[in-house]
């Protein structure tokens, strides 16, 4: 009997699996900086034979074959590296699975012990995640030890994964020099990339419209009292100009703003009406960028 598999990809996620998610990918940077490394994907194959080499190191020799990893690499599996320079440091590779849901199965991610605990395995994982999200994927799955408590910490709180299963004896027994001897029991974690709950935990990326060359800018943080609404603009709906010439001005913001508004969404509308009623006909030179957001509770 022939079981059908999931639907093939939509229109949408194949576009998406054309693009590359900046955003992702600037978070990825953001996280590997400080680790002192650089995320890179693995195309060549000399980087099978490095990242085999780190798999030595971690598991012992003949933890994964050589020409399977490379027929991973060759198959556009997401295998991407940590680099010190130009040493690696550690690696993750998935493979694309289709059980259920099309997702990705994050097989393996090591890092030199000399390399622990210093953020590299969470920037490998949010280089995944942005690799995932180029392709079109928007889940990945993996399975660790329960016991291991800063895996699970690792997985369910740094991340925001999803314990969805408990597997007794996953592996059988394994032959490795860092599970040699030890039950292979595994939990099963699902990681939603584009949820709510982990977009929760990503680090926050800071301001980035409208930069240009040697800006200086600061981030800052503001409490909103119950019923108050914070109004961000760019300077093109203050500069935005009359047929005469005329900005809009700052006056006539907060003027408008002051009358009050049942809500963030109408205060956006009445201020866009009046910027575009006082630069009707005129050439506009500008972008007009608003951000409304009231705290109703």
């Amino acid at each position: 009997m022939l079981v059908p598999g999931p639907a093939p990809l939509s229109g949408l996620r194949r576009l998406h699996a054309c693009m590359s998610d900046d955003a992702a990918w600037a978070l990825a940077r953001d996280a590997a900086d400080p680790s002192g490394v650089a995320i890179r994907e693995l195309g060549e194959l000399t980087d099978t034979d490095r990242v085999i080499s780190i798999i030595e190191v971690v598991w012992g020799p003949q933890a994964m074959p050589a020409a399977l990893l490379r027929a991973f690499q060759h198959a556009g599996s997401v295998l991407l590296g940590a680099f010190a320079g130009e040493e690696m440091v550690g690696f993750v590779l998935g493979f694309l699975g289709w059980k259920e849901s099309w997702h990705v199965h994050s097989h393996m991610l090591a890092v030199l012990p000399s390399w622990q605990s210093k953020g590299v395995g969470y920037a490998l994982k949010l280089g995944q995640r942005a690799a995932c999200l180029d392709r079109g994927i928007d889940e990945v799955r993996w399975t660790y030890d329960p016991l291991v408590l800063r895996n699970a910490r690792f997985n369910l709180v740094r991340l925001g994964a999803v314990g969805t299963a408990f597997f007794p004896g996953f592996y059988g027994e394994m032959p490795d020099r860092l599970n040699r001897g030890d039950r292979s029991d595994r939990f099963e974690v699902r990681w939603w990339l584009r949820s709510a709950g982990v977009r929760a935990r990503l680090p926050p990326t800071g301001p980035a419209l409208g930069m240009m060359p040697d800006m200086k800018f600061e981030a800052r943080k503001t409490l909103l009292a119950p019923g108050e609404t914070l109004f961000a603009f760019t300077d093109g709906v203050t500069e935005a100009k009359d047929g005469a010439g005329r900005f809009y001005s700052e006056e006539s913001l907060l003027a408008s703003i002051a009358e009050g508004a049942p809500s963030a969404s109408a205060l956006l509308d009445r201020v866009e009406a009046a910027v575009s009623a006082h630069s009707a006909g005129a050439e506009r030179s500008d972008d007009i960028t608003m951000l409304a957001v009231r705290r109703t509770g």
